[in-house]
């Protein structure tokens, strides 16, 4: 893993220094070990923690494909983000599996 030293600076007016703890862990998730080298697609229903590996060319087509109806009216709330941790948990599970 590599050292990537992300913490806050005391020349940010901003922050004075302060950094969170989400952000301090950037390392890791780029580093880490469990960090997610391949895209996977949801197989079944959301929170399931299913998921399949794809290429990152059927991946970027799936998300465009999704993304088209984004702005028509009615359709704003049918895509929520995915957190990080939700990601790393169904990949792993998924990669467990196979």
């Amino acid at each position: 893993m590599s050292d990537c030293g992300i913490d806050g600076s005391e020349k940010n007016p901003t922050t004075a220094g302060y950094i969170c703890n989400k952000v301090r862990g950037f390392g890791d998730r780029i580093y880490g070990p469990d960090r997610l080298l391949h895209p996977g697609v949801r197989k079944g229903r959301k929170g399931e923690g299913r998921f399949e590996r794809a290429s990152w060319e059927e991946a970027i087509e799936l998300i465009a494909q999704r993304m088209e109806g984004f702005g028509q009216a009615g359709h704003a709330g049918d895509y929520e983000p995915l957190s990080l941790e939700e990601m790393r948990e169904g990949y792993a599970a998924a990669t467990a599996a196979a």
